[in-house]
């Protein structure tokens, strides 16, 4: 009997992972923009349940095209490996299929000779954050939106993984002589992506209708947004008096969640969401998986953008923001800039409000403390002034004195 492909492209970890991050930057490049880079990779680690062992951020003048690392250098990071116990390879940028491929060939030729160095497993950036997307999801909609960006990202690097693929299949019971395991894969994964569209569109159809009905109820809509981590969950209990998720993990929150929160200044109810973090350089196919749920924020009368103050990169992850924003077409949508974590910064750091305000001259910006539920009272205050004043604050400006290379 053929054997059905698999309908799993990620297994859960079965056991802990010991990491390498490997990440390449070249002498024209911004050598800080790389030091965030790594460092977020080993974060985004730690939240999928990784240890890690090694960080390597590899300065040459230009990137290997073939397998993005030079096999001279792969070989002592197999060497590193051996002496650490590690067993997974993570690559620090996002790395096309061919690239993936050829890395794992030459470490699995490697390992054939060199017997003693154990099975090491090559992840991507983008890769990592999939997975970390398919231990988060809790809710069918998100486990649909993420099989679909599983299905979008790695359903095209099985196509290259081996000969085995590109043998011919033929005979009683298959589908038609001649034809190439590649090619039955990819009418496989082409079924099921169809599938997992359809669910999708149904749960969105169904999504779009508890919207109408808000909308009939005369109840402004806000949203959450920023990067990943900076306290929009938190922020969302704070407001709304509800339990929410809080974690100090990337991405903990995948699902959109919606509910009342009460302004005395002016005795109305508005609708608050909180949904999924952003993070620098997210592809285009992962955005288009998750625009159903991105939807609570495309509909919304006001965004509020929450930045972690107590980030050394927050200017940094606001231009990510931004850029994501542009993305989904919301450069002009009106917004708050909400600077969060006050609590963890100490009186010298604080300084830093007067400098951030002169920066954002002209932009509403608001400083809290989430987790001490600090400033919320002036926080509800200027989501009134916005909504239901005559001011809307434009996209987000900054002043060249505080941009952040």
């Amino acid at each position: 009997m053929k054997k059905k492909p698999s309908e799993t492209f990620l297994a859960m970890p079965q056991s802990k992972k010991k990491a390498i991050i490997y990440d390449i930057t070249t002498d024209s490049d911004d050598l800080d923009v790389f030091e965030k880079r790594i460092h977020e990779t080993e974060r985004l680690l730690q939240t999928y349940g990784a240890e890690v062992k090694l960080k390597i951020l590899h300065r040459r003048a230009h990137r290997a095209s073939r397998s993005f690392i030079g096999f001279a250098t792969l070989e002592n990071l197999l060497g590193q490996a051996k002496r650490l116990g590690a067993n997974l390879l993570v690559l620090g940028d996002s790395v096309i299929p061919r690239q993936i491929y050829a890395v794992e060939h030459y470490i699995e030729e490697f390992c054939r000779i060199e017997k003693s160095i154990p099975k090491i497993e090559v992840w991507d950036r983008i890769g990592l954050i999939i997975r970390i997307f398919k231990q988060h999801a809790k809710t069918a909609e998100a486990k649909l939106q993420t099989d679909l960006a599983s299905l979008r990202y790695f359903g095209p690097r099985i196509y290259g993984m081996g000969d085995e693929l590109s043998q011919q299949a033929g005979g009683i019971g298959t589908r038609g002589l001649g034809e190439t395991n590649t090619e039955i894969m990819k009418r496989h994964l082409a079924g099921r992506k169809k599938r997992i569209l359809q669910k999708i569109e149904q749960l969105s159809k169904a999504k779009a209708m508890q919207r109408s009905k808000r909308s009939s109820a005369v109840m402004k809509n806000i949203a959450l947004i920023g990067y990943t981590n900076a306290g929009k969950s938190m922020l969302f209990s704070a407001l709304t008096k509800r339990p929410a998720l809080i974690e100090n993990k990337l991405f903990a929150t995948l699902d959109s969640y919606t509910h009342k929160v009460y302004l005395p200044k002016i005795c109305r109810n508005i609708l608050l969401s909180d949904t999924i973090g952003f993070i620098e350089n997210l592809p285009p196919s992962l955005l288009d998986a998750f625009r159903s749920t991105l939807e609570e924020t495309i509909q919304a009368d006001l965004l509020l953008h929450v930045v972690d103050l107590s980030s050394e990169y927050f200017m940094k992850e606001i231009h990510a923001v931004n850029e994501t924003l542009s993305q989904l077409s919301l450069d002009n949508k009106p917004r708050l800039i909400v600077f969060n974590k006050m609590d963890a910064l100490n009186k010298n750091d604080l300084l830093v409000n007067e400098h951030v305000k002169n920066a954002l001259s002209g932009n509403d910006c608001v400083f809290i403390s989430a987790k001490k539920q600090q400033n919320l009272d002036k926080l509800t205050s200027s989501i009134v002034d916005i909504l239901y004043g005559a001011r809307l604050s434009p996209r987000l400006k900054l002043v060249p004195s505080l941009q952040q290379a």
